[in-house]
């Protein structure tokens, strides 16, 4: 005899829009971008920012990697090529030649746990240089983004991962990109 599987669902409270259409509030979708460099002294890095002190913002002064949520009416994709842009003023449409790997696209990892902050849904995307750089991209923090929302950014060697702290567990994200591409 088979039974009816158990789920947890509940109904998702609407939340009417401005034209009279039904909204549903429901979990948020964050992205993600780790971009890895290599430099001409043969060490990959990877691109962090250290989180401001924005009204609001959960974890100020720890380290992860650019980030955000998806804007109304944008891809996963488009959402992370703006979240770098605003956060470290880095255009990946402009370097995406020099960059490798299918997850510039699409993502490298989707995180859908209820554990995991907020419930956010978070899409991971990540990217690695092509070619050995002479110097590494100049960093902007808070290039285009709100002020206060990022304090500093920076390229790290991804072999010193572990001497930063921090937020959402990007440190565990940067190990895991590393070691499967």
């Amino acid at each position: 005899m088979k039974t009816d599987p158990e789920f947890h669902n509940r109904e998702n409270p609407i939340i009417l829009s401005v034209d009279g259409k039904k909204c549903y509030h429901s979990r948020s979708v964050a992205v993600s971008m780790v971009l890895f460099m290599r430099h001409v002294d043969g060490v990959e890095n990877v691109a962090i920012v250290k989180r401001g002190t924005k009204e609001g913002m959960d974890y100020p002064g720890l380290w992860c990697l650019p980030c955000g949520y998806l804007d109304w009416n944008e891809s996963g994709s488009e959402a992370v090529f703006r979240e770098v842009w605003e956060e470290i003023g880095l255009d990946l449409n402009k370097i995406e030649d020099t960059l490798k790997g299918k997850f510039l696209k699409n993502p490298w990892q989707v995180r859908s746990s209820p554990n995991d902050h907020r419930q956010n849904v978070t899409l991971v995307y990540g990217a690695k240089s092509v070619n050995t750089l002479q110097t590494l991209p100049i960093l902007f923090p808070n290039h285009k983004g709100p002020k206060d929302e990022i304090a500093d950014a920076k390229w790290i060697k991804v072999r010193d991962i572990k001497l930063y702290q921090f937020a959402f567990e990007h440190d565990k994200l940067i190990a895991e990109f590393a070691n499967a591409t």
